[in-house]
Order: C-alpha cells, then structure tokens, then sequence
C-alpha cells in the first residue's frame, strides 16, 4: 500500500488537478470520517485520498517496524553470526558500523528516522524525513532509530525533571537568609545552579552534558542498546532471498518494458498531435490557394464572355447600320447584293453563337471543378482489408495507420515511420535515412550505403 499509494499519483498527468470542493485539499475532514458521510464521496479527490492513505500507512509501517526492531528490557542483544560477517565484510568490524549509525543518527539535516536498508548487495544507512519508508526507492528495511521530535522532547524533558529536582533538593539543604531573594523563592533562576535546564533552555546551553548533541547521542545510543539484533538478522535473510529471486527479476524486466512502451506511447500521442497541427495548417492553407485560384479562373472566364458578348453585340449593330447604308444609297439592282451582305452577316452571328455556347460550357465546368474541389473531404480516408489505414491529403501527402501501431507519415521530401517502441526512421528519396531509437542510439544512413552511430543522450 506503501509503495502503490507513492507512484500511483505521480503516473498521470490528472493527478495534479483537484477536484472542485474536496475536503481533504482544504484539509476539512480526517480521513476517519470517509465512511462516515456518503454524500463527500461524490467530491472526494483521488490525489488527495492517496496522499492521506499513503502518510497514513507509511505511519503505521514506521510504528509497526519500530516495536518489532527494539525490545523493551533494553538489554543487548547478541549479534547473530550471518549478520556480523556481512557487516564486518560491509564496514570492517561491527563497532565500527555501530559508529557509523550513531554519526548518521546525531547528524540529521531535519528530525526524522534512521535507516539500515539492503540494496541487494550491501548493508547502507541513510536519513529520511518525517515517516518516509525506504520501500518507495526500493530498498528492502533491515532497522531504524527514531529521532523524531517526541524522543528529542522525551529526553530534554527528563534531563529537565531530574536536574529541577537537583536543584530543589540542594537548595533545600543550603539555608539563605530570611531576607534575600533567595529565600522567599527558592526556584528562581538566581538561587539555581547553572546546570538547572528547562524544556525551552536546555538546547540553549553552551556547555555540560545537555546540549542538544548530547541528548540526540543519548537517544540514539538507547536505540542502539535496546536493538533485537536476531530481527535484523532474519530482515537480511528475507531481503536476500527476495533480490535473488528469479520472479522478482523477471517481475522487473515486465515493469520496466511496461514503462518504457507507455512513455514511446505518450512521445507517439504528442509526436501526433503535433504533426496532426502542422498538416492541419499546411492543408488549409493549399485548400485556400486551390480556391483562390479557382475563383481568379472563374472570374477571367467571366470577363472574358461579356466582352464576347458585347463585341457580338457591336458587329451585329455595324452589319444592320450598312445594310440601311445600301439599302438608302443603291436602287432596285443592287438589291441583291444587299441581300447576300445579309446573309453572310447572318452566318456570322450563327458562327458567333456556336461560340458562345462552349464558352459558357467552359465556365460551367470551371464552377462544377470549384464547387468539386471546395467540397470534396480532406483527408481521404480509405481502410485496407488488413484493418490498417490510408489517409490521402489534396496536397499529396498521405498516412498509414497499421495494425501494430506503426504510423507512417508520407511527404514529397521525407517518409517518417513511428513505432510503437518509440524509434522514429526518416527516410529522403536520395536513398538516405536516419534511425533514432528509443535508448537515444541515432543510426544515419548515408546514400553510399555507409552508416554512423551515434549517441544523442550524452
């Protein structure tokens, strides 16, 4: 519960967001009154239940391993055989692990608990603040001592008691005159000797057996006193089994291929949602030239048939003013010839209809082609009978979708291949490419057939 409540907030991105009213957030309620009222579980924040269930827990194991790690007779305890050997093969002999101990436990940066953990080859001590559990970094517990607050306070409060009672008995034994100060309060600060403490001023003190390192050596040399070696001893036992475990080696391999095809999953997730933008963008931007254009052609074709039409009309006009012209200045016998003036004028505007009539087709068909390409879908999606996917772009470009996850992502000057472990190949039509894998090995390809491999991590 310990480690799962640790990792599990930190796995999703959601888990940094709050729901809206939580009463853990605000820090309203504890967490005993979860099942109690059944109308907060409908606001209750998955973040925060962890972060409670996990110092709750991480509490518990502390206490728990504590009473299971000290005895109460305080009498030492004889080392166990497996475990001297492995820390006189750790740190040299056995009293120098105990000055190991006492120098880590006396020396915290903030108070909190000290550690003796197994990494799997040695014994190693080290500091944690509060109540964190060396679990979380995957070390296996062998001991701990506390040097919290409470056994500081325990021990300044002691020293206090005894040195007050000191104090108040040799005051007793020495008579003060009636009229001094002295005498009237025997506890005052002036009549105590200057070994008196209080709970506020004993880390106040420069010199004598009470300073503050002195108590942390005191109660870290009681810990160490009172220490039930033989748990120790099986703490080892059980933690050695475990790393040398195979199913624990084979649990890990799972783990870590788990993680590293969820983190070349999410780079994929991002890769697209990224190259989805920027094809968006260069789509709609051909898709505007296409129109653009489209429309100039449209009105040129446009412009074009009315002054066709009004060159028709023109000709039409100038034809009839000279057949009126002959008419009115040739007689009887030339009327003939005005007669053929207009039948060659009448073939002229039948020639001159016929080639309206393919103009305006034409313009016709420039408006289908526009209204065409204008509503035709972008991207064309087409879907393989071996369930992978084809999607092709107006301006050329296409993407294929496999089954195993692979994208590829077709241009005119690069085809880009994303896998699913989390490798990308780009590949130029000069015959070159580009591999990076996933553990950060770049592998470039040159149009020779020679290849370079690099690093891009270090």
């Amino acid at each position: 519960m310990v480690v799962a409540t640790t990792f599990a907030s930190s796995r999703t991105l959601a888990s940094v967001f709050h729901t809206p009213g939580c009463p853990f957030y605000s820090r309203q309620l504890p967490l005993t009154e979860l099942t109690g009222k059944t109308i907060l579980q409908a606001k209750i924040c998955v973040s925060c239940l962890k972060k409670e269930v996990h110092f709750l827990s991480s509490e518990a194991f502390c206490d728990d391993m504590e009473m299971r790690c000290h005895g109460e007779n305080f009498e030492v305890e004889q080392v166990p055989q497996q475990l001297l050997s492995k820390l006189t093969n750790d740190y040299g002999s056995f009293s120098l692990f105990v000055d190991d101990l006492l120098f880590f436990s006396c020396n915290q940066a903030s108070p909190g608990r000290t550690w003796v953990v197994f990494d799997g080859e040695k014994i190693s001590i080290m500091n944690l603040p509060s109540n964190t559990v060396p679990l979380v970094y995957g070390l296996w517990p062998l001991a701990l001592i506390n040097m919290s607050e409470r056994y500081l306070c325990d021990e300044i409060l002691a020293l206090s008691t005894q040195a007050e009672s000191t104090t108040h008995a040799s005051s007793q034994s020495v008579q003060r005159p009636f009229w001094s100060r002295a005498a009237r309060n025997p506890f005052s600060m002036k009549s105590a000797s200057r070994h008196y403490l209080s709970p506020l001023s004993a880390v106040c003190i420069e010199d004598g057996d009470e300073r503050l390192d002195k108590i942390r050596t005191n109660v870290a040399k009681k810990s160490v006193n009172s220490m039930r070696w033989s748990f120790v001893n099986n703490q080892l036992i059980e933690a050695t089994n475990y790393f040398s475990s195979p199913g624990r080696r084979t649990a890990r391999s799972e783990f870590r291929a788990k993680q590293e095809k969820e983190l070349s999953l999410l780079a994929l997730r991002n890769y697209k949602e990224h190259t989805d933008t920027i094809k968006g963008l260069s789509d709609a931007t051909d898709t505007a030239h296409s129109i653009s254009a489209n429309t100039l052609k449209h009105s040129d074709n446009s412009h074009g048939v009315n002054n066709h039409s009004k060159g028709l009309n023109l000709n039409g006009r100038a034809a009839e003013v000279e057949g009126n012209y002959h008419d009115f200045e040739t007689s009887e016998a030339k009327r003939k010839d005005t007669n053929k003036i207009s039948a060659s004028s009448e073939e002229r505007k039948e020639e001159s209809d016929q080639e309206r009539v393919p103009s305006f087709i034409s313009s016709e068909n420039a408006n289908a082609n526009t209204t065409t390409q204008y509503d035709s879908p972008d991207p064309k999606t087409i879907q393989h009978a071996d369930g992978s996917w084809e999607y092709q772009y107006q301006n050329g470009d296409r993407t294929f979708l496999r089954t195993d996850g692979t994208k590829v992502f077709q241009t005119e000057g690069v085809t880009t291949t994303v896998r699913t472990d989390g490798s990308t190949l780009f590949e130029y039509p000069n015959g070159s490419s580009i591999l990076d894998r996933f553990d950060g090995i770049r592998i470039t390809t040159y149009p020779d057939g020679t290849s370079k491999e690099e690093n891009t991590c270090s």
